[in-house]
């Protein structure tokens, strides 16, 4: 894990305090909730594609054509 240094408001940060405690937990664990929250598809996305890109490299012959990927997108919907 790491660290980083946010600089808040302050009344940003009284209502981070108040929602803190109401929940019992911490400033820094809302963050981290939020970030998820706020981030999670593009995390995944992300993940996926270093995912396919290793797979690639692994064996370049797995490659697809644009249109198989736009078929293959429109098929999951």
């Amino acid at each position: 894990m790491k660290k980083v240094t946010v600089n808040l408001p302050d009344e940003i940060h009284q209502h981070l305090q108040k929602q803190a405690s109401l929940n019992h937990t911490s400033i820094t664990q809302l963050v981290r909730d939020a970030i998820v929250y706020v981030y999670r598809e593009d995390i995944e996305d992300i993940q996926s594609m270093e995912k396919a890109m290793a797979e690639y490299k692994a064996d370049p012959s797995t490659a697809i054509t644009v249109d198989e990927l736009r078929w293959q997108r429109q098929a999951n919907r």
